[in-house]
């Protein structure tokens, strides 16, 4: 009797993402519904699913996690890596109390709206130390001498030096002790100390429609927004202890223009 052969291909992977901590969201109870039924992909852990022997036909993925918002998502397989298609799921806890920890949030309109992101102040994870643009590889340092740094996420805020102001950065590698690979360059100056956040989302409809939320955690919770809007991007920064609710986005923001170094005209 021949044995029989057994073909596994990997359609689609899953990675769902808690906004808040920008960590891996650890709720397991979660259904994913496409064309109306639900489909049931494995789970690997560190909020990762993996959908096998689905076929690669673009659709609508719709997401119910607990204790998060509802979200569908558009699968475009042109849009995605041929050998492991993967997409990042931004999950946004419930107004609903979840795991025992209240959240507090913004929300509005802004027609031109198309994302919204934020680092915390009050918690960044390490400093820049040097970055190697032919490698990729960027060093950090820790604020606690001799602690080793891992950044085990995959996206992260370089904030400027006056921190009113982030370039974002994506992880792609660990490169041992205190240094990891990047997918892109780092486009703005390189500077020792600059400090590095994690970087956390909101969500933003085709109506200009948003929602941001954070954990209720902290006695101060001082959070720099990044937004675009239509060709711009915007920075704010918002005490969520003095400002929560519906909120005016424009009202105290800066364009990123106006805060970029100026050149000095040499006479």
């Amino acid at each position: 009797m021949s044995a029989s052969v057994i073909r596994v291909k990997i359609d689609l992977v899953l990675r769902l993402i808690d906004t808040t901590t920008g960590a891996a969201a650890s709720e397991i109870n979660v259904k994913f519904i496409e064309k109306g039924c639900e489909v049931k992909p494995l789970y690997k852990g560190d909020g990762t699913f993996i959908f096998i022997n689905k076929g690669r036909e673009n659709t609508l993925m719709q997401i119910r996690a607990y204790g998060y918002e509802d979200i569908d998502i558009a699968v475009n397989y042109e849009e995605l890596d041929e050998k492991a298609p993967t997409c990042d799921v931004f999950l946004i806890p419930s107004e609903k109390v979840i795991s025992g920890e209240p959240v507090l949030g913004i929300s509005g309109n802004l027609p031109s709206l198309k994302s919204i992101d934020a680092v915390n102040l009050m918690r960044p994870v390490c400093s820049l130390n040097e970055f190697e643009p032919k490698k990729k590889l960027l060093s950090v340092f820790s604020f606690v001498a001799g602690k080793k740094i891992t950044l085990d996420d995959v996206y992260y805020g370089l904030a400027s030096t006056d921190e009113k102001s982030y370039e974002e950065f994506v992880v792609t590698d660990q490169s041992g002790d205190n240094k990891v690979v990047l997918k892109d360059l780092i486009q703005t100056e390189v500077k020792p100390n600059r400090k590095i956040f994690r970087l956390l989302y909101g969500n933003v409809k085709e109506d200009g429609s948003f929602i941001f939320r954070i954990r209720d955690d902290a006695t101060v919770l001082k959070y720099l927004i990044r937004f675009r809007a239509g060709d711009e991007t915007y920075f704010r920064v918002i005490d969520f202890r003095e400002e929560n609710g519906k909120i005016d986005l424009m009202e105290k923001a800066e364009r990123l223009t106006d805060l970029e170094p100026k050149e000095v005209e040499s006479e």
